[in-house]
């Protein structure tokens, strides 16, 4: 069971990252875009954070 809870953490922090990367992707630098991506980052560490918490 645990190598299962290990691929399914593996899978949600990759796709994690990747809706991290195209919206980094989309952001035009402002300072607006710069706030934004630094309070996305730490939504999605915090997701991360849970997921490794709980295998």
């Amino acid at each position: 069971m645990k190598t299962l809870e290990n691929r399914i953490h593996v899978h949600l922090k990759d796709k994690f990252w990747a809706i991290g990367e195209e919206i980094k992707a989309r952001l035009d630098g402002s300072y607006e875009s710069v706030a934004m991506l630094a309070k996305l980052r730490d939504i999605l560490d915090d997701a991360i954070r849970i997921l490794e918490s709980t295998i």
